[in-house]
């Protein structure tokens, strides 16, 4: 049984990561209609360095975790004016672009 009064072992993990221009370039005959993300907190910085690269895809689902990284949801706001959300719960929003 483990000890309650220790702190649990740091983990470090290899995660393999993407772009969305990379996958475009990829990918270039076929366009995007959903992208989803949940890069656990990494989000805010996400929409305030790569928004323009997603401005143009209809939906986006995301999970922002604002209570962990406040300024989270403001960021994602940043996909452009000409969409609407619809939030599921605490964290899940769908952004979908209008015409």
């Amino acid at each position: 049984l483990a000890n309650p009064q220790t702190e649990p072992e740091a983990r470090l993990e290899e995660v393999v990561t993407t772009s969305v221009a990379a996958i475009r370039a990829q990918y270039p005959y076929l366009p995007l209609g959903l992208v989803r993300i949940d890069i656990a907190g990494a989000e805010k910085e996400l929409f305030e360095n790569a928004a323009d690269q997603l401005a143009d895809v209809p939906l986006v689902f995301a999970e922002l975790h604002e209570h962990d990284v406040p300024g989270c949801e403001a960021a994602f706001r940043t996909l452009g004016p000409n969409r609407i959300e619809e939030h599921f719960g605490d964290q899940r929003v769908l952004s979908q672009l209008i015409a």
